[in-house]
């Protein structure tokens, strides 16, 4: 008899869904010897035996997340072991979708430059699925869509599975520039925005709107 360890053949890598509906995610695996035990579903932290059920078939294995929220966002493991070897392992991840939710921790709310600098303005968002971000200035003009590219450019980053940060430059700031930034989060689910103070370096600076 030939006997070789277990191995995962496929798994669901990803699944996005709304609150409150079910996730499901299957995974299947070979081996010899083969058991109907020999996959199972796992997940460090997680309330297994009350949010999820388990289906298993020769060979392959059912999970279910049920009624799931934001915070069961994260990342699921097929494990595959019968006895031969060391555990095969994948990775399947649920996104539970929901509307941005733009902030900025209190320091970030209001940035300072000086006039033919390059100005830094940071906003965070947490929301899935991906968070895109659009700035406009205290006119109410998009920036983000201008045509020059010279004065304004934006940077997006992933901090983790849920939370979003991006960073709006603006070149050689001068006079006109100070003021209020609109930053908005938005993704299939809906929009968000919060502000940002761009004001003149020094104590006896005060802007005026």
């Amino acid at each position: 008899m030939d006997l070789h360890p277990a191995a995962v053949t496929t798994v669901t890598r990803s699944a996005a869904l709304g609150e409150g509906e079910n996730a499901t995610f299957e995974c299947a695996a070979i081996g010899n010897p083969m058991k109907s035990d020999v996959i199972k579903w796992r997940r460090e932290g997680f309330d297994m035996v009350h949010k999820t059920n388990e289906k298993i078939e020769w060979g392959r294995a059912y999970l279910t997340v049920l009624n799931v929220s934001r915070q069961d966002s994260g990342v699921f493991e097929c494990v595959a072991y019968n006895g031969i070897g060391s555990e095969a392992v994948a990775k399947a991840q649920l996104i539970v979708k929901f509307k941005p939710e733009s902030y900025l921790p209190k320091r970030q709310q209001k940035v300072a430059a000086d006039r033919g600098e390059t100005a830094l303005l940071r906003c965070l968002a947490i929301g899935a699925p991906i968070v895109k971000f659009s700035w406009s200035n205290s006119t109410g003009s998009n920036i983000t869509e201008s045509p020059s590219s010279i004065k304004y450019s934006t940077r997006t980053s992933q901090i983790d599975t849920v939370t979003w940060e991006n960073v709006l430059y603006i070149n050689n700031v001068v006079e006109e520039d100070f003021g209020y930034y609109t930053c908005t989060g938005s993704n299939e689910m809906g929009s968000d925005s919060t502000q940002v103070l761009l004001k003149r370096r020094g104590k006896a600076a005060e802007i005026k709107l």
